[in-house]
């Protein structure tokens, strides 16, 4: 108990001490005042927590409950005028940062305020008055000082909260503004102005209130102001690839407004430009440790670490200091612009670091030391931009035949009689790509990867041994990413037409067949003629895009199985609701509703793989087309089969609709197949790709034979596309029982 009213106590005499200054400070040293007052108050609280700090040691004491709430209500009081004079020491510093602190888009004034020999003011001197005095004359010394004692007592952020408002306000008003004047003239191709800093200082003495006594001397303020503005000179059309000198002249100009802030503002005391470097520069310790991290600039950006100024200071070191196209005179002249742009940031940063504004290391240095690794990286990136725009902006349903004709061919160089034994000879064609549409923008992506390919063997890249060891890898590692470019966009913003609409899907898996085939060859092609480092036998690159092939050959397969997928689907739902009950239909002995609505299914069945033909014929090549309508003809055709063949019992005039059904199916059927070849010929076709085709004909005039005829057809081989199980079932449910019959049966 003695213990705790000790501290409230002493707490209760620094506040009363505190009023005393207050008083004093209306007629005599204002600095002292709030300087001593915020020594008071920060005394008073400490000896308040350690009153605290007793009184909860002792709260688990019911028998001191009434002890314990007297003492809580005498701490409450005691902090209730704790808070209330750190609000006032707040507002009076911040009425003197404000009054000595002005901050524009053109120039910076500081002002300082300086007395000589006041002896006193009387208690009368006017509000207005005895305010603007106490403004000048308490200065930023001491609203800094007064900051610094209430942060060690009460946290660091009641001096950080106002430095923070200051750094906002440079960033904001002056650093910001400066950098983005200059992107702005890059931006439209002029050079940028350079900025021309000049200093300057004045006195002006208050004047003293007639009702004001003073000895000898008087009150004055002393304002340090720095000005800047245009050099008009020097506006010609720039070369951002050579000429880079406004990038030092932007860093000479950053470096002379920091330097005022540091001697005029922050009154050159370490503590506080830390805080106020670490506002505007960021956190920049958390980026040093990865020195190569330029090229992902996109992700520092965005990080919380990295303050608006550094920020803004990198970007334009990536967007406007390193070229974005490879040429002899870019690269001749890259050199220099490297040690150019390092020497500047370095004697930026030296400054910065010996005005205590950011650490040793630093996130500006480090980008400006990578120069030539993030040339190699823009490069990169830039090639993958263009790709990336080129599969976003170009019309993807625009195409352009590509490959060789290999049917034609074949039918120029081969004898006829290898149309009867179906055999070809020295067959070269699975080693050629052939000839269908492909998309115009899988055309120019390849066109871009084979010019990016031509740039890493072409060009000379031994003016820096960094660009020889790194520019044809990352030229070749950008040629070889295009393709995985593609494969990621084309893929999701075409993916619901390419799952629904055939022609779009035909055009896709061309563009992977067509990559597939370029890749098989295209690393052959420039393996060799990579440069050699450092006396090897052979280049380091081991140039190669076969991995790609099977990557490719899938993606191929699995969209268009997914489209003939899609489309036996939707033949299904056409045709089969309308033959459900055709094999009980069979059995009557005239025409019934099932055997329109047959007719009207195949009709329609065909009608739709006509829509298919004229989407496919002109995009698909020869031989995919001629399996992919295959293989739709075998699912509308085994649609009737499997009714057919397991009928049980047929009628004659059912018989007959059947042949005559089938007939017309194969008619309509061999027109898909026509691919500006004679009937003939389409007939050779369509048994050639269809699986079922002759055993859908065999069908067909079975349904018109009799036993007898069966027996001669037997013979010519007609049914050899059917089991012996399949006709005997036909022969079944056609035929009477006879003894014709049962021979027949035997013989199946």
């Amino acid at each position: 108990k003695i213990f705790f009213l000790q501290r409230c106590s002493e707490a209760r005499v620094a506040l009363d001490e505190a009023e005393s200054l207050s008083i004093d400070a209306s007629c005599g040293n204002k600095r002292a005042a709030l300087v001593d007052i915020a020594k008071c108050v920060c005394a008073a609280n400490e000896a308040v927590k350690e009153a605290e700090q007793m009184v909860h040691s002792q709260a688990s004491d019911a028998r001191h409950a009434h002890e314990m709430e007297v003492a809580n209500q005498i701490l409450e009081a005691t902090r209730i005028q704790i808070q209330r004079w750190v609000i006032d020491l707040d507002a009076k510093v911040s009425t003197i940062l404000e009054s000595c602190i002005t901050i524009s888009s053109k120039h910076l004034t500081v002002c300082h305020g300086v007395v000589d020999g006041i002896s006193s003011l009387k208690e009368s001197t006017e509000k207005t008055s005895s305010d603007d005095m106490s403004a000048t004359y308490e200065g930023l010394k001491v609203a800094f000082e007064v900051l610094t004692i209430l942060s060690d007592s009460f946290g660091p952020s009641k001096l950080n909260n106002s430095l923070y408002c200051i750094a906002d306000d440079i960033k904001s008003k002056v650093v910001s503004p400066i950098i983005q004047e200059i992107r702005t003239h890059l931006e439209s191709g002029s050079f940028p102005p350079c900025l021309e800093m000049k200093e300057s200082s004045s006195n002006e003495s208050i004047g003293i209130d007639k009702h004001t006594t003073i000895s000898s001397k008087r009150l004055r303020k002393k304002f340090y102001t720095l000005e800047w503005s245009h050099q008009e000179e020097g506006q010609q059309k720039s070369s951002k690839l050579i000429d880079i000198t406004w990038w030092s002249n932007l860093l000479i100009s950053l470096q002379s407004i920091l330097t005022f802030v540091h001697d005029r503002i922050l009154l050159g005391q370490a503590h506080l430009s830390r805080i106020v470097g670490c506002s505007i520069f960021g956190d920049v310790l958390k980026l040093s440790h990865s020195p190569n991290n330029l090229s992902m600039l996109e992700n520092d950006f965005g990080s919380t670490h990295v303050g608006t100024v550094m920020k803004a200071l990198t970007e334009l070191i990536w967007d406007e200091c390193i070229p974005s196209t490879i040429s002899e005179n870019v690269l001749s002249k890259l050199p220099d612009m490297a040690n150019f742009v390092q020497e500047s940031a370095k004697k930026f940063e030296q400054s910065l670091t010996e005005q205590n504004f950011i650490p040793d290391k630093n996130h500006l240095s480090t980008c400006a030391n990578s120069f030539m690794i993030t040339f190699s990286q823009k490069i990169r990136t830039t090639i993958l931009n263009e790709g990336r725009d080129l599969l976003l902006q170009s019309d993807y349903h625009k195409t352009i035949r590509v490959g060789v004709n290999v049917n034609d061919k074949k039918k120029c160089n081969r004898p006829s009689y290898w149309e009867d034994i179906n055999v070809e000879k020295d067959d070269m064609s699975v080693f050629l790509l052939h000839e269908c549409a492909i998309s115009t923008v899988a055309s120019d992506l390849m066109n871009l990867c084979i010019k990016t390919m031509d740039t890493a063997v072409t060009i000379d890249f031994k003016c820096h041994k960094d660009l020889e060891r790194l520019l044809p890898h990352m030229l070749y590692r950008s040629a070889h990413e295009l393709l995985d470019v593609y494969r990621g966009v084309i893929p999701s913003m075409y993916g619901n037409e390419i799952a629904t609409i055939p022609r779009t899907a035909a055009i896709l898996h061309n563009d992977f067949v067509f990559f597939a085939h370029q890749m098989l060859g295209l690393g052959l092609k420039y393996k060799e003629r990579f440069p050699v480092v450092n006396g090897d036998h052979e280049s380091p690159i081991k140039c190669t895009f076969v991995d790609l092939v099977p990557i490719f050959r899938e993606l191929a397969e699995r969209t268009m199985s997914d489209m003939i997928k899609y489309q036996m689907h939707q033949l299904s739902e056409i045709v089969k609701p309308r033959i459900t009950y055709i094999r009980e239909a069979l059995r009557s002995n005239e025409g019934v509703v099932e055997w329109t609505d047959a007719e009207t299914a195949i009709e329609a069945g065909i009608y739709h793989l006509r829509h298919l033909s004229k989407s496919w014929q002109t995009t698909l090549s020869y031989d995919v087309y001629g399996r992919t309508m295959g293989n739709l003809v075998d699912t509308l055709f085994s649609f009737y089969l499997d009714e057919v063949l397991k009928v049980q019992d047929m009628s004659e005039p059912a018989c007959h609709f059947v042949g005559s059904l089938f007939r017309n199916a194969i008619r309509g059927s061999v027109d898909l197949f026509d691919m500006n070849q004679n009937p003939v010929e389409a007939q050779k076709e369509a048994a050639r790709y269809c699986n079922v085709w002759n055993k859908f004909i065999a069908v067909g005039k079975f349904m018109n034979m009799s036993i007898a005829e069966i027996n001669m057809a037997l013979s010519e081989g007609t049914f050899r596309f059917c089991t012996g199980q399949e006709l005997s079932r036909l022969v079944t449910a056609v035929y009477a029982d006879s003894d014709k019959r049962r021979t027949l049966l035997r013989l199946l």
